[in-house]
């Protein structure tokens, strides 16, 4: 009996002190609380140290940098490339020394094009010429050494012109180069490096072969008695731009100006020795832009990429204000 009275007493004891707890306890959580909050209220950022801004200042220009560098090797190694030019062969257009870009994908040579190529005397080498004809087209020079040129499909000259130069074509062709002829009676005739002889009518432009017929001797000479007996007095020595080449001049038409398609050791260039196209100087910045005429469509091009970066600095440096200084404000 008196144990059950003990374990009575023990069990109201321990009701009463769970129920002090929980009361108890039920404001310490709400002290806890009140007192949690105005510990979140008194706490303050901490701001940056100098040290750190710097660092991170650094930081973001590196990756910028670096950025900037590997999308510059995948444009110099697969759309653009540096040349520089070596000699005076392109006075006045260009000065030994500039630095040019140049566009070599996509790219399918025009006349009028700068061009950069390897030369079949020295493929190791570059030379940057003018295009002036294309796969069959016809170029002569006349006895005042203005160029003229018959293009494919037509069967008219007409002089080229040349607004980049500054004087008149005087370095002679090599009579290795003449590959056509103008008969006295205005047809032509042209022989391809196996010796076949072709034939073009004054008022047709498609070239028939004359079958039967080798004009040219083991060595590759022409034997003008065979050439002749089929057309007759020759009037003109022509220039017959093959198939798949170009007909390259230097702008320095001076005498040993230029050493170009005129001459065996450069001939015609195959379009596959076409490395790409002179785009515009980037060096000297004084001379800075297109090295082409203002209407032409390169230029044009030019001017448009140089505006629309201009217009993407300005927004950028639009938003960095905005950012650093009014949005704060």
């Amino acid at each position: 009996m008196k144990d059950f009275e003990n374990d009575k007493n023990l069990n109201e004891e321990n009701q009463e002190e769970k129920d002090f707890l929980e009361t108890s306890g039920d404001n310490d959580i709400s002290e806890q609380y009140e007192v949690t909050v105005g510990v979140a209220d008194e706490i303050d950022v901490e701001e940056p140290t100098k040290s750190q801004k710097i660092t991170k200042e650094i930081i973001s220009w590196v990756v910028c940098i670096a950025v900037a560098v590997v999308v510059a090797l995948i444009i110099r190694s697969g759309v653009f490339t540096m040349v520089k030019v070596d000699g005076n062969s392109m006075n006045p257009t260009l000065q030994n020394g500039e630095r040019l870009f140049t566009r070599i994908i996509g790219y399918t040579p025009d006349r009028g094009d700068v061009v950069i190529f390897h030369p079949r005397s020295n493929p190791k080498v570059s030379y940057v010429k003018r295009a002036i004809a294309l796969e069959g087209d016809c170029i002569k020079f006349d006895s005042v050494n203005n160029v003229h040129i018959m293009k494919k499909g037509s069967t008219k000259w007409e002089i080229l012109e040349e607004p980049y130069i500054s004087c008149q074509t005087v370095e002679p062709i090599d009579v290795s180069m003449i590959n056509c002829f103008e008969s006295q009676n205005g047809d032509y005739y042209r022989f391809t490096s196996d010796g076949s002889l072709y034939k073009k009518t004054k008022s047709s432009d498609a070239w028939n072969l004359i079958p039967n017929v080798k004009c040219t001797d083991d060595m590759g000479n022409v034997d003008y008695s065979v050439l002749m007996s089929h057309a007759g007095a020759l009037k003109d020595f022509l220039v017959y731009v093959e198939k798949d080449h170009i007909f390259v001049m230097g702008d320095n038409r001076s005498l040993g100006g230029s050493f170009d398609s005129r001459k065996s050791g450069v001939g015609q260039v195959h379009v596959d020795s076409v490395l790409g196209k002179a785009s515009f100087r980037w060096w000297p910045i004084s001379e800075f832009g297109s090295i082409y005429p203002e209407n032409s469509s390169e230029t044009k091009t030019l001017r448009i990429v140089g505006y629309s970066l201009l217009g993407l600095c300005i927004i950028l440096l639009g938003f960095y204000v905005w950012k650093k200084f009014i949005r704060k404000s």
